[in-house]
């Protein structure tokens, strides 16, 4: 994407609220993860996976993503093979798109969590509408939009959450685009206002 992320953040307003009611994300989903394969022809877990895995799982399941860094969870890691219940590859090894898919079990880690003191975020989660609106007009093109919900996608599968986005059908584009003439806040609040009326 044209100068990455950065660029992304300073020239796209993201206005995140909840307004779509609760979704219970079903227990198998928060206690699987995927790692993306280096080498498309593995099929078999490295240390390197199991770790990239076992932090990943701990994030969906604690909100936290820093938990990797508390100490009791450090201890945790040198056990975290003995608490993967399968593995398998996944995607296109032609493509180079393959995954290590790692499901844990989930009721061993929410107990060690507790004992350790650390809250879980359990699967009653609401959903999370996401409007990408661009306040530079020449950056709202198909190529980066469609990299932006690309990385949408990443950060909430990687935190274990749910997002939708409006329409954007030709009432939604007539008020959700941001205009010049408006300040960032004049746009939140009527961005905010204009969801709960139409998707609440």
């Amino acid at each position: 994407m044209r100068g990455g992320m950065k660029r992304i953040l300073a020239t796209a307003v993201i206005f995140m609220s909840m307004l779509c009611g609760s979704v219970v994300i079903q227990a198998e989903s928060l206690d699987t993860v995927t790692v993306p394969l280096v080498n498309a022809s593995q099929s078999q877990l490295t240390p390197n996976i199991v770790q990239q895995a076992f932090i990943h799982v701990l994030v969906k399941l604690s909100g936290n993503e820093h938990i990797a860094t508390l100490p009791g969870v450090q201890n945790l890691m040198t056990q975290a093979r003995s608490y993967i219940k399968s593995y398998s590859v996944i995607g296109s090894s032609d493509q180079g798109q393959s995954k290590m898919q790692v499901t844990f079990d989930g009721s061993i880690l929410k107990t060690l969590l507790l004992k350790t003191g650390q809250p879980i975020w359990t699967g009653q989660r609401p959903q999370t509408m996401v409007v990408v609106s661009w306040m530079d007009a020449s950056l709202d093109n198909q190529q980066d939009n469609a990299e932006v919900n690309q990385v949408l996608q990443q950060v909430a599968e990687y935190r274990g959450v749910l997002f939708s986005q409006p329409l954007m059908d030709l009432q939604d584009q007539n008020q959700l685009n941001y205009k010049t003439s408006q300040s960032l806040q004049q746009y939140m609040v009527q961005t905010s206002n204009y969801l709960q009326y139409r998707y609440q």
